[in-house]
């Protein structure tokens, strides 16, 4: 096992250390904060879902969508015959994989779950028979959605310009070029309405941050290829760092909301958007953790291995905690409005106060 091996799994295990002892004391506390021993999590996740029907059917036609592409489509498609390397270590990957006939179905499934959540902000802040025009989705306001705009673009534009980083699969090809493409128009309309709340300094600062980063570390897929470069290369970690970014913003303005209690405004489609946001950055976390083996040969500069595992266990780490605070808000919200009226409750008649 090489050093560059031994250094990916220790980091990633550190990561994972760190996710599960941050997962465990947050659970610990909204348990003991709220009482919620007795709750079912799985009931409050369904009810969610209930509520939320127009993303929620959604989302059946996605995961349907999904499952016909993995029956009927051919995953052989794309394949060099005549190369009997590729024939045979793309029959290694299908043995591997038996049900998903490749890693690369984890990431098609999230670009598709990922550009649900973008059209269903969208059409809930847009359309006046869903919800009103002028209410702002508090925590993908402002930076958070700049720069997932801007990681939208970076990774539309590396699908138009090579094919290197291209999907395969019976879920790969045009499926998450269109789902990238379609996302980047989404995310400009959301921003549109949230650029009154933009940091500036935060934004500019993120872009600066992710730039270096994607710079010094990078792998080398495309600039290994004839008369190729590692510009691609660069783009691809550039467009997670920035989701990475994005993910701490939202974080923040889930816990700014929560603080503050004159934008207390909520609805089920929002704790749908909480639900699904660490939902498909599991796949990706699941995707870099198990099927993106490093090797010294893939290495353009620095340690791209180390930022994509711990960039995307980071990523789902965050999300899973905003989604912990955005239902700990919600509980609590809940046990004001159950105990404030006791509390206004006139003192009995009967009692004799001298």
């Amino acid at each position: 096992m090489d050093a560059l091996t031994v250094s990916t799994m220790s980091g990633t295990l550190q990561t994972v250390g760190v996710g599960v002892a941050v997962t465990a004391f947050v659970s610990h506390e909204l348990l003991h904060r709220f009482g919620l021993r007795d709750v079912n999590l799985k009931d409050c996740a369904a009810r969610i879902l209930c509520r939320s029907w127009p993303e929620s059917l959604g989302l059946f036609c996605v995961l349907s969508f999904a499952l016909l592409l993995r029956m009927f489509m051919n995953p052989d498609r794309g394949l060099n015959v005549a190369d009997a390397s590729e024939v045979m270590v793309w029959d290694t990957i299908k043995k591997e994989w038996p049900i998903l006939q490749g890693a690369d179905t984890l990431l098609s499934v999230q670009s598709m779950l990922r550009m649900l959540v973008w059209m269903a902000v969208v059409l809930r802040t847009t359309l006046p028979s869903w919800q009103p025009s002028s209410w702002e989705f508090q925590p993908l306001s402002g930076s958070t959605v700049v720069l997932s705009l801007a990681s939208a673009t970076a990774r539309a534009s590396l699908a138009q310009q090579t094919i290197v980083y291209s999907l395969d699969g019976p879920l790969g090809g045009y499926v998450p070029i269109f789902c990238e493409v379609l996302s980047v128009p989404l995310l400009a309309a959301i921003s549109l309405k949230a650029a009154s709340k933009l940091s500036v300094s935060y934004t500019g600062g993120s872009l600066a941050i992710a730039a270096w980063f994607a710079s010094r570390n990078y792998l080398n897929l495309s600039g290994s290829e004839v008369g190729g470069d590692f510009q691609h290369d660069k783009l691809f970690i550039l467009a997670h760092c920035l989701e990475l970014l994005a993910s701490l913003s939202f974080l923040a303005n889930t816990i700014r909301s929560s603080c503050d209690s004159h934008e207390r405004r909520r609805s089920a489609w929002t704790g749908f958007v909480h639900l699904l946001l660490p939902t498909q950055q599991a796949l990706s976390a699941y995707y870099f953790l198990t099927a993106f083996d490093p090797h010294p040969n893939l290495v353009g500069s620095g340690r791209p291995f180390c930022l994509l595992c711990i960039g995307n266990l980071l990523q789902l780490a965050v999300f899973l905690c905003a989604f912990a605070f955005y239902l700990a808000d919600l509980l609590g919200a809940r046990t004001d409005e159950s105990t404030g009226p006791a509390r206004n409750e006139p003192a009995p008649r009967n009692i004799i106060c001298v």
